[in-house]
């Protein structure tokens, strides 16, 4: 597994921040809430929501997995 590719927030579309959860899925098995906020260095509410947004986009190529504090996200 190699090493996570940092992005910053504030230079990064909702899209460009959406491929990065796909690539980070190509290398990894899932995704936890906190590995986005370490990798896209946005607020944990920030984060919920936009993994909830691509979730509900069924062109997103992301899903969840598991429940309540066990939910991690996967490629479709």
């Amino acid at each position: 597994v190699g090493e996570v590719k940092k992005l910053h927030q504030r230079e990064t579309t909702l899209e460009e921040r959406r491929l990065w959860v796909l690539n980070y899925l190509e290398e990894h098995p899932y995704m936890r809430v906190r590995d986005y906020i370490y990798g896209t260095q946005t607020p944990r509410s920030t984060a919920l929501r936009e993994l909830h947004k691509f979730v509900a986009d069924p062109d997103s190529g992301i899903k969840v997995s598991g429940s309540g504090s066990h939910k991690v996200f996967v490629k479709e």
